[in-house]
This record gives structure tokens, sequence and C-alpha cells, in this order.
């Protein structure tokens, strides 16, 4: 796929698709809880839930669904060490209003202010204890490396600067020019009036917004 010159798009800016979709921008920071006195009660993970939807209201004044919370309860409670996690979870924010839209002229300096606030969210809730019924939690807090997107296009183009060349079939997989995707339902890249199964006029309208499509010649593997 050769990779075209685009406007580049804004820390809260969509990117509309055809056919119904968009990608949409959203903070994801991934949740850690250890315990923080020496009691091991049993968790319950819909107070959990609550307490961090409560806790990110009162010290953020972010409202968030119950369906952009998840959390799960190691089942090794007994077996866990202080130090160890007992629960994990993920907390997805789409609500990116608190930070001040610009215009493209401005681009540098939302993209701070964007930084900024992503990194005083996280701040906020690293290291807090939640007390979630009489049990009391410590929250680690991070923003996963696939989502730190400066740091991932350095560490990108470094790896691949030396390995510009000698890209053979049997390492097409790791080519930087090849884009692999998981966890995508196959009925997005269909057409629902025609069939039910991926179309690949559809797959290439889609993936030519990021660049065109260099070679005919693709495999797309999906699952239903």
């Amino acid at each position: 796929m050769a990779i075209a010159k685009q406007p580049e798009l804004l820390p809260t800016e969509s990117l509309v698709l055809d056919y119904n979709l968009s990608l949409i921008p959203r903070l994801k920071i991934l949740l850690s809880f250890t315990r923080s006195d020496i009691f091991l009660k049993p968790i319950d993970e819909w107070q959990l839930r609550l307490s961090l939807t409560n806790l990110l209201r009162d010290s953020l004044a972010i409202t968030v669904s119950d369906g952009d919370i998840t959390v799960e309860k190691f089942k090794d409670l007994k077996k866990r060490k202080r130090v160890e996690p007992v629960a994990s979870g993920v907390v997805y924010l789409w609500d990116l209003s608190k930070v001040e839209r610009g215009m493209r002229e401005e681009t540098r300096s939302l993209n701070e202010r964007f930084e900024e606030w992503k990194n005083y969210v996280v701040g906020k809730l690293d290291g807090v204890e939640l007390n979630v019924e009489g049990l009391k939690l410590r929250i680690s807090a991070e923003v996963p490396a696939e989502d730190e997107f400066q740091k991932m296009k350095m560490s990108w183009e470094e790896f691949y600067a030396a390995r510009s060349r000698g890209f053979g079939m049997r390492n097409m997989m790791q080519r930087p020019d090849t884009l692999i995707l998981e966890g995508i339902p196959s009925r997005w890249f269909s057409e629902p009036r025609v069939s039910s199964k991926v179309s690949i006029l559809v797959t290439h309208s889609i993936f030519s917004k990021f660049g065109k499509i260099r070679s005919p010649n693709h495999t797309f593997l999906f699952h239903p």
C-alpha cells in the first residue's frame, strides 16, 4: 500500500470512512488493582465498576457509561502476594470536549493540550486508593503502548529504517506496508444488500482512505 500524503488529524477529530464507518478518537486507560491493606475480602466486580464511575465523576468531572468500564477479578486471589494485582480493568473515555478544539493551524498546540490532559487524567487515577465496600484497593493506571502514537511512530520508523530492503515473500507479514487487523467484525466489510460475506470492493474502498492501494493482490482473513 503506497501511503498518500494526507492532512494530519487533530487528536479530537474523527475520520469518516465509507459505508457508514468512522474512526472515533478516545482515550483508553489500562487499570490494575492491588490490595492496600492486609485483609483479603471478596471482590464484587459490579461494586468496583460503580466505585470507578464515582471516582471519575467526583475527581475529574467525567461521566462514563457502564459499557465504557470493564473490570475482571483474578480467580487465584488466595495465592497472590499482597503486591500482586487482584483485578484488572479498562476505561474508555469518548468525551474529549475538555480538550479545546482548534483550527488546523493550531495542530501543534492542540496536540500538546491533548497530551497534557491525557497525562493529567492518568495521573489523577494512578496511585489512588479506592474503597470498595470496605475493601481498599490501590489503582495503577497507564495508557497502552499502542495508543502512544508519537512514540509508536518513532519506534516504527527506527525499526524499519535499516530494513527498508530485502523483504521477501517469507517476511511478507512483517513488511512496513502490511496492515494486520484483528477483532473486527466481517460484516463491517460486507455489502448488506448483496451478501453477508466480505466484499473486496468495500474493503478496498475503506482502506483507500489511508492511501493508494498499490497491488490488487491482497489477502484478507476475516472471521464472522
